[in-house]
């Protein structure tokens, strides 16, 4: 080597120095997610809101579909629905499975509450198309709460409108309002629920290809390590050598010269000259 050092000390010099950065802990990627209390906080307290307003809404529609004992039935099951929220253990309301459950479970229950609420407009459904589609596509939860607050007002004015013309409204309808902006605050924060976790998910399998490119520049490093020290040769122990022509007796009783047995047992050549002590006393000028 240039700098004199051999190939062992190269490959073991590069060997450390990957262990220094494996050992180096890797932290999957940081993912931002908008949270002001636990998940299962979170979890419980929006689907509490989410059964008080579809509860007022069944209760306080024109013509429901559903008898009053069948709209305390319904209500009741909503109750028990959060019930089983509080109670459930910690690591299930905060299971990654959570949020896109409760996603697809409340959009079926609040068509079905729309539709026998009597309430069945296109207006409601397109308005609560929107604010799922709000939800999907925003990318915070404050646009979430933006979007659907402008949208709320608007299907409020449009309310007014059908007021001045009708000089009617009814109670369901004005309670539509806060359901919209409710709703839109469930999707949104379920939805970044989600999108966290498929970050976090995203981050994780990044750090595991990581760790194993690593494992595999180690186990490379390892072979070059152990095909160096095959090559390597040291001599050690007594060595027998003639004290009159310098010839050398290996290890089966054959005699070499110097030469031979050290070409034999090590990676190196001979170029012979004469030194000037002999080039002197062999050939006088």
């Amino acid at each position: 080597m240039a700098d004199g050092s051999s190939p062992l000390e190269v490959v073991v010099s590069k060997v450390l120095g990957e262990a220094t950065v494996a050992a180096t802990p890797i932290e999957p990627a940081a993912t931002a997610s908008f949270e002001t209390s636990s998940p299962r906080g979170q979890t419980i307290l929006l689907q509490t809101l989410f059964s008080i307003v579809w509860s007022y809404q069944l209760l306080f529609s024109d013509k429901p579909y559903l008898s009053q004992e069948h709209q305390h039935w319904v209500i009741l099951g909503l109750l028990i629905l959060v019930a089983g929220l509080i109670v459930m253990p910690p690591r299930l309301t905060e299971a990654n499975w959570i949020p896109g459950a409760l996603l697809v479970g409340n959009t079926v229950i609040s068509a079905g509450l729309i539709f026998l609420s009597g309430n069945s407009g296109m207006d409601i459904y397109l308005t609560f198309f929107l604010v799922m589609l709000i939800a999907a596509l925003a990318k915070s939860i404050k646009e979430v709460i933006g979007f659907s607050s402008v949208l709320a007002s608007a299907y409020g004015a449009v309310l007014y409108m059908d007021y001045l013309h009708t000089h009617v409204i009814s109670e369901g309808l004005i309670l539509r309002l806060p359901m919209l902006l409710i709703m839109a605050v469930f999707y949104g924060v379920n939805v970044e629920r989600v999108r966290t976790i498929n970050r976090e998910k995203a981050g994780l399998i990044d750090y595991i290809a990581e760790l194993k490119q690593t494992h595999a520049e180690k186990e490379l490093l390892i072979q070059e390590l152990q095909a160096a020290l095959a090559n390597v040769k040291m001599l050690s122990g007594l060595l027998p050598i003639c004290s009159h022509c310098k010839s050398v007796r290996d290890d089966k009783g054959y005699w070499q010269t110097v030469e031979s047995f050290i070409r034999t047992h090590g990676d190196v050549d001979f170029s012979h000259s004469i030194c000037p002590r002999c080039l002197q006393k062999h050939f006088p000028a």
